[in-house]
């Protein structure tokens, strides 16, 4: 009997293993925690206007078949910024290959650290699971300048990320059952898949606040879909956006007169130090970025400087981890950027 239970588990294993295109984030806890998170670009309260209106749509992808939702998904982020339709070849690029799908913070790395081409360049649709393993050359991608992950289960802070940003890449874990409709419901049946789309909008749907998404799985099936706030509690496992980085030429100004540490929040003086941080290319140059929260990176901004410039000693600035902006880290940043 026992020996009977253990083919049909490792048979559902195999079956559960056929639709997934979402793979577990196999990264050690220590790394994870080292990951940008939405809170630390947050300043103020979200405030969310949901009326009926219009979705947002953009081009059509279809990943016929291969496990590429995650990258499919990432270049239509990169399509909304960039205006252009962008790749999702980079899939074989991913940290599991030559296992089947990735996980979003790996198509963050890539995209950060490689980036992608146009559709046009390398194309990456209509192409199944061997076709999309196949290696190619990938020389001056477009790129992002880093991500940031969104807490899953809460419909205003994703909205507001959406409205900013114009995407979030999603993650659900789910069932055909549940996902095959326009709008998914909550079925409470097992999960036979892990999938990731894009977020292009929000909107209410017959009076419910809801998340519009695009899928990529071609013109013949359904290319948007409608997340009520319900089903996004019950089965979203993730989310995430990137962020650009706009050019910036104005030196900062300022001198340091006090320590500052990992945790402070709404800060004028880390303020300034983003806004240093930011001019060094270290930071997002953008200004609503620049909130005053010392978070995870911030911190990793910090570490990057003091490696930079030769602060202290290496292996107490490694021991620290960009946590602490002391006397001669300050003295640094003072002998940089006050006039």
């Amino acid at each position: 009997m026992k020996s009977i239970l253990n083919k049909l588990f490792q048979l559902f294993k195999r079956r559960q293993h056929e639709y997934v295109g979402v793979a577990e984030d196999i990264r050690s806890v220590s790394q994870k925690a080292r990951d940008f998170q939405h809170e630390e670009f947050v300043a103020g309260v979200v405030q969310i206007k949901w009326v009926e209106k219009e979705w947002k749509k953009y081009s059509v992808r279809d990943q016929n078949g291969s496990f590429s939702c995650v990258s499919q998904s990432a270049a239509k982020a990169l399509e909304i910024s960039t205006g252009i339709v962008m790749s999702a070849k980079p899939y074989f690029l991913r940290a599991n290959f030559p296992d089947r799908g990735m996980w979003i913070q790996n198509i963050g790395d890539i995209f950060r650290k490689i980036g992608t081409k146009t559709e046009a360049e390398l194309p990456s649709q209509n192409m199944n699971e061997d076709e999309m393993n196949k290696a190619v050359g990938i020389v001056n991608g477009t790129k992002i300048f880093g991500y940031a992950f969104v807490k899953m289960d809460d419909i205003e802070v994703i909205a507001d990320v959406i409205a900013k940003h114009g995407h979030c890449i999603l993650v659900f874990n789910t069932s055909g059952l549940e996902w095959k409709r326009l709008v998914p419901t909550f079925l409470d049946l097992p999960i036979t898949f892990g999938h990731a789309v894009c977020a292009v909008d929000f909107a209410l749907y017959n009076g419910q606040k809801s998340i519009i998404v695009d899928e990529s799985w071609g013109s013949q099936n359904t290319t948007q879909r409608v997340i009520t706030e319900d089903f996004l509690k019950k089965r979203c496992r993730g989310a995430m956006y990137f962020i650009f980085n706009k050019a910036t030429s104005q030196k900062p100004n300022y001198l340091f007169t006090r320590n500052m540490y990992f945790g402070l929040k709404g800060n004028e003086e880390v303020k300034k130090l983003q806004d240093c941080l930011a001019f060094e290319g270290l930071f997002p140059t953008d200004q609503s970025y620049h909130t005053g929260n010392y978070l995870q990176a911030t911190a990793k901004a910090v570490l990057d400087f003091q490696r930079k410039h030769g602060v202290g000693a290496i292996q107490e600035v490694n021991a620290l981890q960009g946590k602490i902006v002391g006397p001669k880290t300050r003295a640094k940043l003072n002998k940089l950027y006050r006039k």
